[in-house]
Formats: C-alpha cells, structure tokens, sequence
C-alpha cells in the first residue's frame, strides 16, 4: 500500500510477489493511491504559497535595487501549459496517472485545478480506475 502512495505503475507486481490475491492487490493500489492523493494534494497547497511569497520577494527586492526582476514564464511554464491546453483537465487526470507518479499528478492537480471543487472525486475516481486495470494487467497480461 505504501508503494502505491509514491510509485503506481510498479506497485501491483510487488503485491503479487508476496502472494497476495487480485482483489487484495486492487484494494491495497486503491488504499495506497487514495492515501498518496490526499497527502500530496493537500501538503503542496502549504508548499505552493510558500514559493510564491519567495517569488514575491525575489521579485520585491528586484525592482528594489533597481535590477530586472526574475522572469516568470520559463520554458518548462511553457511546457506545462503546452500539455495543459493539449489533452486538459481530464487528460491530466486520467491518461498522466500511470505514467507519473502520485504525488507529482497531486501536485499538478493541486496547483492547476485546484480551485475546481470535483477534483479530488475525479483524482480518487482516476486512481480507481486505474488500480482495477493495473491489477487485472500485471496479473493476467504480464
């Protein structure tokens, strides 16, 4: 179930190694998922204001000494707004889930879509769902 917090992808083989059944290994992806969600949604709300007040002040003391302030559209702000226009609010939630792990797509979510108040349904839904096809996969397909 820890490992399901951190890294979903490779957490039903691990569950099978040990000899746990199908339905044992989905509802410990699904537990571990859920758990992995909720602490990494909400503890990176705490640490995304405290980046902004740092960029606040940066910015502060920039145009204190008279010197250009940093830039706020880097190429990876770029990026992520590239793949946020591209495959959108369910795209992040429901295609990046296996390929990222939880508590990058947490904090993704958190930050992008946090102010949607059907997040957090859809994120534990999202992991549901793909608790269910991991487990059946790794057992029968791999």
């Amino acid at each position: 179930m820890l490992s399901a917090s951190v890294k979903f992808l490779f957490s039903a083989p691990v569950g099978y190694g040990f000899g746990f059944s199908l339905w044992t290994v989905f509802l410990g992806l699904t537990l571990g998922g859920w758990l992995g969600t909720f602490v990494f949604f909400y503890s990176s709300r705490h640490f995304m204001d405290k980046a902004e007040a740092r960029r606040k002040e940066k910015f502060r003391l920039a145009l204190e000494n008279g010197t250009n302030p940093p830039k706020n559209f880097t190429r990876l702000n770029k990026f992520i707004v590239k793949v946020r226009s591209t495959i959108g609010y369910f795209g992040v939630v429901f295609v990046l889930l296996p390929i990222i792990s939880i508590p990058i797509e947490a904090i993704l979510c958190a930050k992008f879509y946090g102010h949607h108040k059907t997040i957090i349904p859809v994120l534990l839904f999202s992991v549901t769902l793909w608790s269910l096809i991991l487990s059946v996969a790794w057992k029968y397909v791999f």
